[in-house]
């Protein structure tokens, strides 16, 4: 019977191949140099183009190199002998930096292990490309590897010279080559690197935990609709999106473990969605600080173009350093810090104006000794002034995380998995505070403040008019109370703020 996954990665690999797709199947073009009498590096920045990949226990690698024949006679030029070379980022440096007379001492190492220079270390792990038939169409290598240990490499391919160098100078051809190298895991079974092998069941949770959340959400707006604003709308559009990107994700996993390719498109898709979230959550979090649809029904002056504005640019440069070059991360975190720093600044400042009418509030009610039936004043004022609080508390926690998440993922290159869970893990966290901050709740009680009147004698006493003429002398009537009472009937219930 044929399963949805099956089904999904049927319809993703015609999308592959429909659309364009780079692949774990790693294709690259090489030019060789017959005749060539020193050493040289043909893929000078590596065959995976400074990529990783992580090797298990079960580790396999298959490589061939197809090159067009010469204008000349193969029996005239010899051809060179390949090696390919598997280095750690910091070995791929170093022989890199050797230079010809140590890439020439490599290939003396490598051909003629006896009489090679004793103080002289192989830096990569080095693998034969061996020569199988050489004909009038050209000449081809392949090269097969097991590994037996873990090893997290990049690849580069060394080019040698028949014979030794310095030798008589022959004739020198270039040939165009295209070479097939396939990278697997579990013996043969999975394309992903070692460290992405976690990727899929953690992307399986996470979507699971992002569909508990919509839910809750959904099922929250549901039963309170009837309260739901503007704001509540928009809080849940960057959710949305991170369901779409957990989606694609996942379903590109899956195609690239089971048949090498990563799809270009998808690929793109990703970095759209991925983008637009991020910048969702951000303007969605700076608009709750301006106290839009919380303390107000509009946006205040001209606030209503800058945030459009910023969110334009924070997502055209997040867009633009994927797709263009890493110049416009500049673009990118100012924006950031200029989101960060106007939302933290407007939640004070309503904070300010709250904890304002707050006071001001509790000392007329004091002053006027008045008694509320239910949600008082104050009670309404304190609800508001706690979710600035919270929310300010948000912003500046996960500002922090955010930028620590960011330094983390440049040191944690080997570790697919552990960067994704300390860019998805904080994004769970402040989704989650903010649905419990902004929760639909029944604010009936909040909308009708009820004041109980007090029983109490009291006298009315009417004063004259000022003197037009003689402003100066007024004639001021002073009445007291003979006896003054401020009981209340034993019917009429009412609730001391405690606030």
């Amino acid at each position: 019977m044929v399963t949805f996954r099956e089904i999904v990665l049927s319809f993703s690999l015609l999308f592959c191949h429909l659309f364009g797709a780079e692949c774990r199947i790693y294709e690259p073009n090489a030019r060789l140099l017959y005749g060539q009498t020193d050493a040289v590096l043909v893929f000078p920045g590596g065959v995976l183009e400074d990529k990783n990949f992580g090797f298990g226990r079960e580790g396999l690698l298959d490589f061939e190199l197809e090159c067009e024949p010469t204008t000349h006679k193969n029996s005239e030029i010899p051809t060179p002998n390949l090696w390919l070379l598997g280095c750690t980022a910091l070995e791929k440096r170093e022989i890199v930096e050797v230079g010809r007379t140590g890439l020439n001492q490599a290939c003396q190492k490598l051909q003629y292990p006896q009489g090679a220079e004793k103080n002289f270390t192989m830096l990569c792990q080095a693998i034969p490309m061996e020569p199988f038939a050489p004909s009038q169409h050209g000449n081809y290598w392949r090269a097969h590897h097991s590994f037996h240990r873990d090893a997290f490499l990049r690849f580069l391919m060394l080019q040698c010279p028949r014979e030794v160098p310095n030798k008589t100078r022959t004739r020198v051809a270039e040939a165009q080559c295209k070479g097939r190298l396939v990278l697997m895991n579990s013996n043969g079974r999975s394309h992903l690197s070692q460290d992405e092998g976690a990727l899929l069941p953690i992307y399986k949770v996470l979507l699971m935990l992002w569909v508990i959340l919509l839910a809750l959400w959904i099922a929250n707006w549901l039963k309170f609709r009837q309260y739901s604003n503007h704001l509540h709308k928009l809080l849940f559009v960057a959710p949305s999106f991170k369901f779409l990107l957990l989606t694609l994700t996942l379903v590109n996993w899956e195609v690239v473990a089971a048949t090498g390719y990563e799809n270009v498109s998808l690929q793109m898709c990703q970095d759209m969605v991925q983008s637009t979230e991020i910048a969702m959550l951000f303007m969605s979090m700076m608009l709750a600080a301006e106290g839009w649809c919380v303390l107000r029904p509009l946006i205040r002056n001209i606030r209503c173009v800058l945030i459009p504005v910023l969110f334009l640019v924070f997502l055209g440069s997040s867009i633009c350093v994927i797709w263009v070059h890493n110049y416009f991360m500049a673009f990118a975190v100012c924006s950031i810090i200029f989101v960060i720093y106007r939302a933290l600044k407007w939640c004070s400042y309503n904070l300010d104006y709250l904890t304002r009418q707050l006071l001001r509030s509790m000392r007329y009610i004091q002053e006027k000794r008045l008694r509320f039936r239910g949600v008082s004043i104050l009670k309404q004022l304190a609800e508001k002034r706690n979710i600035f609080v919270r929310l300010r508390l948000v912003c500046a926690i996960y500002t922090i995380v955010f930028a620590v998440v960011v330094t983390m993922s440049t040191f944690l290159t080997e570790y697919a998995w552990a960067r994704t869970l300390a860019s998805e893990l904080p994004e769970i966290a402040v989704f989650t505070s903010l649905g419990l901050i902004f929760r639909l709740r029944d604010f009936g009680p909040f909308e009708n403040i009820e004041v109980i009147q007090p029983k109490e004698n009291a006298v009315i006493v009417l004063l004259p008019f000022p003197s037009r003429r003689w402003p100066w002398q007024q004639k001021i009537a002073l009445g007291e109370p003979t006896e003054s009472s401020t009981d209340y009937s034993d019917d009429d219930d009412y609730e001391d703020d405690k606030t």
